[in-house]
């Protein structure tokens, strides 16, 4: 099986979300997304258009990415009801893509340029598989992009997010997924360690404007995130460890449990299922009402680094 670190870390706080969520389970996604999810595609997409093209505003790239993700979100309204979505219906949507247009327009006055004068992009959503020690599985992982600083010739990783809470850079240096892409990276160069993969962290605040008492410089966060060799080596037993036991929940349902935090579940996105399952009530109503199967994460086989 593949395995990416999203599903990993959803396995890792709840195994019932990972199951439901991840694509060696349910694969379910709601057809109308929250705004934060929204605009968090929406800067990624728009992100990736402008590596890509860098002489195009970013504005623009963001609004490609809006209409593109204003279709979708209709196409998967009538694959599950058969009709068009109401402007209500379509309103967060809206919102989501209007907020986004914004953070765009301040990315580009902050930077002017999609990538730091010191960097080189080497691939836009760059897909990586490499075998689990241990194991008889993979993990698959696609970063924002694959950078190469000019002057060391070393292999980093660019990753845009936004957030609603400032995150603080010891958080994310400990973060799952940098970890499994920082591996990742390393693992298929095969370069030294002195020259370990560091996560170029790029952080949007999901605002318009700052708040009283903060400056524009404000809206944005950039972090150098490091690890060092005997982390990898830890991650790595880890990581078999940790696959070995999805690959068994996956295998037998039953045995994906919720783990319901004490600060409760309100990010966790599939909580109405979980009740429901929970209730041993017939949530498959509920999935036929409100989710769709996930097409945002598809990886093509053939697609390795």
């Amino acid at each position: 099986m593949n395995f990416s670190p999203t599903e990993i870390g959803s396995f890792q706080r709840c195994a019932r979300k990972a199951w439901l969520t991840s694509k060696n389970g349910r694969h379910l996604t709601r057809v109308f997304n929250p705004l934060a999810l929204n605009v968090g595609t929406l800067v990624h997409r728009a992100g990736q258009l402008w590596l890509e093209q860098p002489d195009i505003k970013l504005h623009t790239h963001a609004i490609t990415a809006g209409n593109e993700l204003l279709g979708e979100t209709k196409q998967r309204y009538r694959m599950l009801v058969g009709g068009t979505p109401s402007e209500a219906e379509l309103q967060i949507t809206y919102e989501s893509i209007g907020l986004a247009l914004s953070m765009a327009e301040n990315y580009q006055r902050r930077y002017a340029t999609p990538l730091p004068p010191e960097y080189k992009l080497v691939s836009a959503e760059q897909i990586m598989r490499f075998p689990i020690p241990g194991t008889e599985h993979q993990l698959e992982g696609r970063v924002d992009a694959l950078i190469q600083h000019v002057h060391t010739g070393r292999y980093d990783i660019l990753e845009r997010k936004t957030y609603s809470n400032r995150p603080k850079e010891h958080d994310l240096r400990f973060n799952f997924q940098f970890q499994a892409y920082r591996y990742l990276v390393h693992k298929i160069t095969g370069f030294e360690d002195d020259l370990i993969p560091i996560v170029c962290y790029d952080g949007l605040w999901r605002r318009e404007n700052p708040p009283r008492g903060r400056v524009f410089e404000d809206l944005f966060a950039r972090y150098q995130l490091r690890t060092t060799p005997q982390e990898l080596q830890d991650f790595e037993v880890q990581l078999a460890f940790l696959v070995n036991q999805m690959a068994e929940m996956y295998a037998n349902p039953r045995l994906a449990y919720p783990h319901r935090p004490w600060n409760g579940c309100w990010d966790c996105g599939v909580i109405e299922l979980c009740d429901s399952m929970t209730r041993h009530e017939d949530y498959e109503l509920l999935i036929q009402a409100n989710y769709t199967q996930r097409t945002d994460d598809y990886v093509p086989p053939d697609e390795d680094a």
